[in-house]
């Protein structure tokens, strides 16, 4: 064969790669990194990531330790791939080659796969070419690869050759068909990384199965074989991933990323889920905004949108959806019936797609009703795009085949047929697709240069501890994205390089005890407080800080909080700075713990019940290490143990009821000994503003007696019946005004309030308001002539309690509750109330910069009260109010009355004037009735002042429509009610003799103990990995050990029992003297490691039984 014959035969796959060329070529940009969003970059520690995914359940490098809700292991080949290049090609072109490699895949893959089921050869090798085209230049593609995430891309290149596999192989049985398709299948696992994905591949992989065996029924057994294959090759993952499904999905449910993005998620593809959209495939990525370089937001797809707001443009991508929906009709009215898979695949994917469209929504509404599907598939663009893209391209195909034969049977024609027809559409397919050679394959901020900064920082871990823990900072929001001034934008890239496990926001979504970390540093970091911010860093077993300055908040720069954190640390001499590198600090934290590779003994440790969710561990910060025990044989509890309002309201530990005049805070108490007693903190002692009433006494002379009382807060058991156990309040004298004085009089407190003394009335209270505990308050009384009277009032002077109380309280049963009631504050200064009509009068506006819909606010009349009414839609309407005099210093217990009636509830959020921080962010509850949200606000740094808060109703498909009627703020004592501690009987907090176990840990599952001296009373081994029970504990019988013995603990060793949750987020076991000798080893596993193991085993032994048998 000659040249020109080789050109002739071969020339769609010449085009194909002139094509593929010219893009390369357009869009590489060699002199940087393709990273950014979500991306894996294991090409920064290849070594590290391989092993990490061969021990991969337990993810040891997600922070606190977590249990893999992912499938990282899958990721193994690509990994391996990321290996070999980087042995000929510098770091940074290796993604760029893995992401080009996918793009040429998936377009000759999916032109052999059009090829081979296009039966009738009319057109030769145009249909193939024309589909293979669309697939590569779709909008859909476009979308995928612009911000390219492996699993996506993966998706992409391997899918039309797993289903060509599947097809031979079905179709042709045998050891060389069996070994393509077990080969694809093994390059392609990345793709399972986002388990959702496989999910998409078995589904297209069963359409493509139906469609065999209504073909030729004697494909059964082949077919079985095929999905026995793909079972057993993806086990080492699966199993595991079912495990995770089993025992801890819903720490994605509950995670705080997911409660505020899932909705918004789900809303941004519906909003691009009407016919028009998804016929040209266009995404909620055309929506996008994100953070520029210059500081603000604009369009990810400018260049792209731009494009197609030409009408011409969008007619072209109308006009192949319905070529290719002519190939549909043609392929149900053929006789070949492996088209009716594809047939089933494009219209199942249409109906997931179009869910703003009748009828396809309703069924999308029935799917979402389950939480778990509505969570899985929030995005169904990304999930069934490529899909969908490559049923159109197969279906593009056979119209145009068809197009192409009907053509050739009018001899007249066959010129048009033989060159313009095919000519046409692919000249179309270019102008459709133009920015893409214009180099708009790729969006411009994941073209970017990391500085060599980040490079030496991981070489520099790589001679540290790899079993220390690495607190990454700033940390000034729970989401896990941040922004960086070299251009990175994105979920992270650090883990990757450091060996270390890094405590950063990325890992919240599949761990509770990494997101309460946020909450609890982020607490004291906000709130200026050093000794808790150590405090938390050792709770946590936080070895290094990393602070790194490149990062550029999507917020006013002082949100970040580094000067003020650098200034805590200079204030702690336990962290000492270390290294720098750039612009990036190191710093080394000396653990009062001095944890040996995760692991330290301590002594025998406190019981104290535990919490779900909180950002400030009262019994950490005061008894150090403990037992998160229950509610029985407790030796604290603290009844108010977290006020933490940051997560759903559904979720908070608490109560709160509203009278005229109080708060009531109410909380369980636990089933208690006789001997129990409650500790009441000093109210003065604890607190910044101390709540008074001014009251006027009629004395026997006629003359009044003006005096204030300090009102602390009253204590009550609630056990069926409200019995009061402790109140302070004491009348301290400060005016007597005499019998002839002429009235009206003015009492000035602190300048603040004013209280009418109207004439010589019997006894009654004037009002409330407070005093600055430590402060001199000033009380000035006036007539209408002047100052009468004046008085400077220290708090010191005052007579109330000055210590805490001991109370011992009777039997309390399980059903008994604590109420702690507060007199309200309502002084219009620090106790404020909005009223509907009132929040009605402030700035209204629609707070979404680029979506221009409808919004509106009226003041209706519900229940004879007058609400305040948000409607938008595909807008948010948002109002806020400014309270300057609130301090930043004191909590406050904020009352909101709301009602859900369509679409998303209110967004609520509260801004720190002073450091642009929000420490509240949430959406209230669905609730189409008007009730009452009680959320807390955390005292945050000393002499911080004002506040604003802020009512959002966002839309982005869906109309939306909120009621809000009241709004009310009232100072609450943070520290009083968290401090409130039951206790039953003595506990013996005195240090032991410290004991220094020998620990080994060779990978992320195992850990062997050496103890070498006995033990002479309990003590505590403790695990610093978030709490599993999956995590087991043996004594071995040979403290010396063998790999047999170590690698079955279980079978060789005996289990220690007592497995418990110390600090409310590790692993920890009691250790009794009666069990351990002068030298003992302890081995402690990860047992469902051992599932990935069990995978890997049932696919080495499994595999090859099927291929024997073919």
């Amino acid at each position: 064969m000659n040249l020109f014959e080789g050109i002739k035969k071969s020339w769609a796959l010449i085009t194909l790669a002139a094509v593929l060329v010219i893009i390369f070529a357009a869009n590489i940009s060699s002199t940087n990194f393709l990273m950014g969003w979500d991306n894996l970059m294991p090409e920064f520690n290849t070594i590290l990531n391989i092993k990490r995914s061969l021990f991969s359940v337990w993810q040891e490098s997600h922070g606190l330790g977590v249990l893999g809700g992912n499938a990282y292991s899958s990721d193994l080949p690509h990994q391996i791939a990321a290996f070999l290049l980087g042995i000929i090609l510098p770091i940074n072109l290796i993604r760029w080659i893995y992401t080009f490699t996918m793009l040429a895949l998936g377009t000759f893959g999916s032109y052999f796969l059009i090829r081979s089921l296009l039966a009738d050869k009319n057109g030769g090798q145009i249909p193939p070419l024309i589909g293979s085209l669309f697939y590569l230049l779709n909008l859909a593609t476009i979308q995928n690869f612009f911000i390219p995430f492996e699993p996506f891309i993966t998706f992409f290149g391997f899918l039309p050759l797993l289903l060509l596999s599947t097809i031979n192989f079905v179709r042709s049985p045998g050891k060389k068909t069996f070994l393509i398709f077990l080969l694809v299948n093994l390059f392609s696992l990345p793709l399972a990384q986002v388990p959702t994905m496989f999910g998409v591949y078995l589904l297209t992989l069963a359409s493509a199965a139906i469609g065999l065996y209504l073909e030729n029924k004697k494909t059964f057994k082949p077919i079985i074989k095929l999905g026995l294959t793909t079972l057993f090759l993806n086990l080492f993952w699966l199993i595991p991933f079912f495990y995770f499904v089993a025992t801890n999905s819903n720490v994605a449910f509950e995670a705080k990323i997911n409660q505020m993005s899932t909705e918004t998620v789900y809303q941004q593809n519906k909003e691009f889920g009407n016919i028009t959209d998804v016929m040209l495939l266009k995404g909620f990525w055309f929506n996008n905004v994100d953070l520029t370089r210059s500081g603000y937001f604009e369009h990810m797809f400018d260049s792209w949108r731009g494009h197609l707001e030409n009408p011409l443009i969008s007619l072209i991508g109308y006009s192949f959806f319905f070529l290719a929906l002519l190939g549909v009709f043609i392929a149900i009215r053929s006789r070949n019936k492996i088209y009716f898979g594809f047939v089933f695949l494009f219209i199942t994917c249409l109906i997931l797609l179009t869910i703003e469209t009748p009828p396809f929504s309703y069924i999308n509404s029935v799917l979402r009703d389950a939480p778990i599907f509505n969570q899985v598939f929030r995005s169904p663009f990304t999930k069934f795009s490529t899909v969908f893209s490559l049923t159109i391209a197969l279906f593009l195909g056979l119209s145009t085949q068809t197009l192409l034969s009907f053509l050739s049977e009018r001899k007249i024609l066959a010129f048009l047929r033989n060159y313009a027809f095919g000519a046409i559409l692919i000249s179309l397919l270019f102008i459709y697709s133009f920015p893409i050679f214009q180099g708009n394959l790729f969006y411009e901020r994941v073209k970017t240069n990391p500085p060599k900064d980040y490079f030496e920082l991981f070489k520099y871990f790589q001679s540290q501890n790899p079993n220390t823990r690495i607190a990454i900072f700033p940390q000034y929001t729970f989401w896990g994205w941040n922004f960086y001034e070299w251009g990175y934008g994105g979920s992270g890239f650090l883990w990757f390089g450091l060996p270390q496990p890094t405590l950063d926001r990325l890992f919240d979504v599949w761990g509770r005890e990494n997101e309460n970390y946020y909450w609890e540093i982020s607490q004291a970091l906000y709130s200026r407080n050093s000794q808790a911010f150590t405090k938390v860093l050792n709770k946590y077993q936080a070895n290094w800080l990393i602070v790194d300055k490149n990062v550029m908040p999507a917020a006013p720069q002082k949100i970040l909080f580094v000067e003020e954190l650098e200034e805590m640390i200079k204030d702690t001499p336990e962290i000492k700075k270390d290294k720098s590198f750039g612009n990036i600090d190191v710093y080394r934290l000396d653990l009062v713990d001095n944890p040996q590779n995760f692991v330290f003994i301590d002594k025998k440790l406190p019981k104290i019940n535990g919490f779900r969710w909180g950002s400030d561990d009262v019994a950490y910060q005061s008894y150090g290490n403990y037992i998160s025990g229950t509610n029985n044989s407790l030796n604290y509890f603290y009844p108010y143990r977290t006020l933490f309002s940051n997560k759903n309201l559904s979720d908070q530990e608490f109560k709160v009821r509203e009278s005229e005049d109080s708060l009531d805070f109410v909380a369980n108490l636990y089933n208690a000994s006789p001997s129990t007693k409650i500790t009441i903190p000093s109210f003065n002692q604890m607190e910044n503003l101390l709540p008074v009433d001014i009251m006027q006494k009629k004395e026997i002379d006629g003359s009044v007696a003006i005096s204030i009382a300090v009102r602390s807060p009253e204590v009550l058991i609630d056990d069926g019946s409200e019995v009061k156990i402790w109140e302070e309040k004491r009348e301290n004298p400060i005016f007597n005004i005499p019998s002839d004085t002429t009235y009206p009089l003015n009492l000035s407190v602190n300048g603040i309030l004013n209280f009418r003394i109207d004439s010589q009335e019997d006894s009654k209270t004037l009002g409330s308001t407070f005093f600055v505990n430590g402060e001199e308050n000033t009380i000035i009384l006036t007539d209408s002539s002047g100052v009468i009277s004046s008085k400077i009032i220290s708090t010191d002077s005052l007579e109330y309690e000055s210590g805490h109380i001991e109370i011992n309280l009777p039997y309390i049963k399980t059903s008994t509750k604590i109420i702690v009631r507060l007199g309200k504050i309502k002084d219009n200064y620090q106790g404020l109330s909005h009223t509907a009509e009132s929040i009605s009068k402030q700035d209204f506006k629609n707070c979404d910069l680029f979506r221009k819909g409808e919004f509106s606010k009226d003041l209706i009349n519900v229940d004879e009260d007058k609400v305040l009414r948000f409607n938008s839609k595909n807008a948010t309407a948002c109002t806020s109010f400014y309270s300057p005099k609130l301090l930043h210093s004191e909590a406050y217990a904020i009352l909101i009355r709301s009602a859900n009636l369509e679409g998303r509830p209110l967004h609520f959020w509260v801004l720190n004037e002073d450091q642009d921080f929000a420490p509240i962010d949430i959406y209230l509850e669905k609730n189409k009735n008007l009730s009452d949200h009680f959320v807390i606000l955390p005292p945050q740094e000393k002499f911080g002042l004002s506040y604003s808060f802020h009512f959002e109703n966002p839309s982005v498909a869906d109309r939306t429509i909120n009621y809000l009627d009241r709004v009310a703020i009232y100072p609450i004592p943070y520290k009083f009610l968290t401090s409130i501690e039951l206790s039953s009987g003595g506990f013996d907090l005195k240090a032991d003799k410290e004991i220094a176990p020998k620990v080994s840990h060779p990978n992320e599952s195992f850990y062997s103990v050496e103890i070498d001296s006995p033990l002479d009373k309990d003590k505590t081994l403790i695990l610093s990995q978030s709490f599993d029970d999956g995590w087991k504990a043996y004594k071995m019988a040979d403290s010396k050990g063998s790999l047999i013995n170590d690698f079955l603990p279980f079978v060789f060793g005996k289990e220690i029992n007592d497995h418990i949750l110390v600090n409310n987020w590790e692993n920890g076991w009691i250790l009794h003297p009666a069990d351990f000798g002068s030298k003992t080893k302890v081995t402690i596993v990860y047992l469902p490691q051992y599932l990935q193991l069990l995978g890997f085993i049932l696919a080495i032994s499994g595999i090859p039984a099927i291929f024997r048998k073919l």
